[in-house]
């Protein structure tokens, strides 16, 4: 994840075909405004909903959209100031886990 840190933008590269590996969250946890396609899962909705600007369909957009959040470090970071509420939880997530987990907890630690 350290690589994130030096970036200025993300492009989500995965979101442009039908598999997906990449969690469009990580590269926005380290402040670098996510781009991604058309074909993203749940964890990219709500990054859709609150940046539509953020999404993009083919190279040419990909191009427009670099060369607009690249030169204007304003509305970049405008763009990661709407994105980054969109991050999960870590706690309830935490929790979440632990809850669904605890009952077989119980039984190997018993």
């Amino acid at each position: 994840m350290r690589h994130f840190f030096s970036a200025s933008v993300a492009v989500d590269c995965d979101r442009f075909g039908r598999f997906r590996s990449h969690d469009p969250h990580r590269p926005l946890q380290a402040g670098a405004p996510v781009l991604f396609g058309s074909n993203f899962e749940h964890e990219a909705r709500a990054l859709a909903e609150i940046t539509p600007e953020a999404k993009v369909s083919n190279s040419d957009q990909i191009a427009q959209r670099l060369d607009k959040w690249l030169t204007d470090e304003h509305l970049r970071q405008h763009i990661v100031s709407l994105q980054r509420p969109t991050l999960p939880d870590a706690t309830a997530v935490t929790r979440r886990y632990f809850n669904e987990l605890s009952p077989y907890l119980v039984t190997a630690c018993a």
